[in-house]
Parts: structure tokens; sequence; C-alpha cells
């Protein structure tokens, strides 16, 4: 909604989901870059439903993950 300021979230999102199209994702960013909000984006081109493909992909989502917690929770 224009004129609230949200927390910035985090979006995730696969370019080879089969379940949850990516578009989701995409179209959640483009709504908060057209309020001028803030948000984090990272989309894997090769993981699946669960944005990752293999055990590597999974720890850099993980890592992704824990550092987006870890800034949010002790950076105020």
């Amino acid at each position: 909604m224009a004129g609230k300021t949200y927390p910035a979230p985090l979006i995730l999102t696969s370019t080879k989901d089969d379940r949850v199209h990516p578009a989701h994702g995409r179209k959640a960013a483009a709504k908060l870059a057209a309020l001028g909000q803030p948000y984090f984006y990272y989309e894997n081109i090769d993981g699946g439903h669960s944005a990752a493909a293999n055990l590597r992909e999974y720890a850099r989502q993980l890592a992704l993950e824990y550092t987006y917690a870890s800034r949010r929770l002790c950076s105020e």
C-alpha cells in the first residue's frame, strides 16, 4: 500500500520452480520498487521448487537467509 513503510523483505525464487512460478517473486519485487520500498531479491537460475537443486545451492540459500536474519535482528 502506498504511503506505508515496510521492513525490507528477502524475496527468494527459482527460475526453474515447477510449482510456484518465479513471476510471483518478480511481481512482488516490482511492486515494492514502484512504491519506493527497499527489498532484497535472489533468483536461483538452477534450483527447483525449494530454490536449490543441490547441496551447494542449498548452502548458498541458507547463508543468504541467515545473513538477512542476523542483520535484521542484530543491526537495530
